[in-house]
């Protein structure tokens, strides 16, 4: 068997399992399977298909599925956390300030989770025209 159809179909495996389980632990597959790293393909199927919401860095080619779960974890720890702050009557500066600090991220990092993001479309609007990235 050629390296391409081994590599399909272990990633085809890996994507069917994690979309079988997005309504009760596809986090739990995925952290399960180590630190596996997916094609940038598969990784991106997997974000729109089973919601994972992932912020992801590719290497080589290559997405480690586990770092981008854990920040995403990261990212709504710090969201949570700014949103205890506002309801608290902090000012932007103060919760920029507390977080950069907390979280040890950078000023923009904050400035970006502050500001509202327009919903993209993705790519497969064409066919799935409900499919939105957030």
């Amino acid at each position: 068997m050629r390296a391409d159809t081994k590599r399909f179909q272990s990633d085809l495996a890996f994507s069917m399992e994690v979309l079988k389980h997005q309504e009760d632990g596809a986090d739990k597959i995925i952290e399960a399977a180590g630190n596996r790293k997916a094609d940038v393909e598969t990784a991106r199927f997997l974000n729109v298909a089973a919601s994972l919401e992932y912020d992801f860095e590719e290497e080589g080619g290559k997405v480690d599925m586990c770092v981008a779960m854990e920040k995403r974890y990261k990212k709504e720890q710090i969201t949570g956390a700014i949103n205890g702050m506002r309801l608290m009557g902090a000012s932007e500066s103060d919760i920029i300030d507390k977080i950069v600090e907390a979280y040890q991220v950078t000023k923009d990092y904050v400035v970006a989770l502050l500001t509202p993001q327009p919903q993209e479309r993705t790519g497969i609007t064409s066919m799935y025209p409900y499919a939105w990235v957030v």
